[in-house]
């Protein structure tokens, strides 16, 4: 069990919080049927502070719903963004006060955001199989660049051997594939690798090597003839991919990469697994459960030195995030939206 503790003090509402000071959670919403939401959890750090959560702060701050499929968060230049997949459209908000500024429409599935610099934000889009440069001085679409399938997961990279590079992860949608697109800082294509199936989310350890997890291909009609997740060790200097480390079970397939300072940490699977934990300079997959629950989403806060959890109770009910410290023992939780798919720690 995990306590849950959300009693506000007196006189806080959605309407006066800073909402860069705590996590936000993007929550998926009841598939199809409703609307994604974002969950803000502010967690004691002085004497006399509560924790408390607000399940829904975009709706109530705004007065209407987000819309279906929340997808992912980032915060640039003093606005938060939020992908909502199955509406097509990107959300721009104050990130102190949650008051939408802008709609971007017309997106096919909006899926993961990417920071450029100089108020660029990259969005990768399923549905059309594109990255797009979205201009937040003109609210506006800058450019676009097209991929091979399922553009997902993204990475910066501002230095390598052909300068910045922006590093897209084509996992193939709802269908499969197995590249890396490289763009060079005019946004020009100038590379493809083949990586592992299902290529998904990116991570930087401190000594500045990137790192690429790759899902791996389901068979929901024998899972044992599924293909297996793989890491892929990333080195910026020659710009090269080169496996790692491959799972022995065919059967889950991992996502969620984040590093620690020290280790890989990710989900056993996607569809809610266990959180594993691999040394940097080990290359054995990992096996030994590090977060004690089955979690849906992942993130760590360097600063605090924290993993955050997002839990599915019910794919129609509330669901909690879990706050651990970086040995993996529990702190405290706090009850968030439905599905809680993506966290964005402060």
């Amino acid at each position: 069990m995990v306590a849950v503790a959300a009693c506000k003090p007196d006189g806080l509402t959605p309407q006066n919080q800073d909402y860069r000071k705590g996590v936000l959670v993007v929550n998926e919403g009841p598939f199809q049927t409703g609307s994604g939401t974002l969950s803000f959890a502010h967690f004691a750090r002085t004497a006399g502070d509560s924790n408390y959560a607000f399940s829904s702060a975009f709706d109530a701050v705004n007065g209407r719903p987000l819309g279906s499929l929340a997808q992912s968060a980032i915060r640039v230049s003093g606005k938060l963004l939020v992908a909502v997949h199955l509406a097509g459209t990107v959300e721009v908000m104050d990130a102190k006060t949650l008051v939408s500024e802008f709609t971007f429409t017309g997106l096919g599935l909006p899926r993961f955001f990417q920071d450029l610099g100089d108020d660029r934000v990259a969005v990768s889009d399923w549905q059309d199989n594109r990255v797009y440069i979205l201009d937040l001085k003109e609210n506006a679409v800058s450019d676009t660049l097209t991929t091979d399938p399922g553009p997902e997961g993204m990475a910066w990279l501002p230095t390598s051997s052909a300068g910045p590079v922006l590093l897209v992860a084509c996992s193939g949608g709802f269908g499969q594939n197995n590249t890396v697109a490289v763009f060079n800082s005019a946004l020009e294509r100038i590379q493809t690798w083949i990586v592992g199936d299902q290529p998904h989310s990116f991570a930087k350890d401190p000594s500045g090597v990137w790192w690429l997890l790759n899902q791996g291909t389901a068979n929901w009609t024998n899972p044992q003839l599924g293909t297996p997740g793989t890491l892929y060790r990333i080195d910026p200097q020659n710009l090269t991919a080169t496996l790692w480390s491959t799972a022995s079970d065919v059967t889950l397939h991992p996502s969620h990469l984040v590093c620690d300072g020290t280790g890989l940490v990710f989900l056993s699977d996607r569809y809610a697994g266990k959180a594993v934990r691999m040394p940097l300079a080990s290359n054995v997959w990992p096996s030994t459960v590090f977060l004690p629950h089955t979690l849906y989403s992942l993130a760590f806060n360097a600063q605090r030195q924290e993993f955050y959890g997002g839990r599915i109770t019910d794919y129609s009910e509330p669901g909690q995030l879990i706050r651990y410290r970086s040995n993996g023992a529990v702190l405290d939780s706090l009850p968030v939206g439905v599905v809680p798919g993506f966290i964005l720690p402060e």
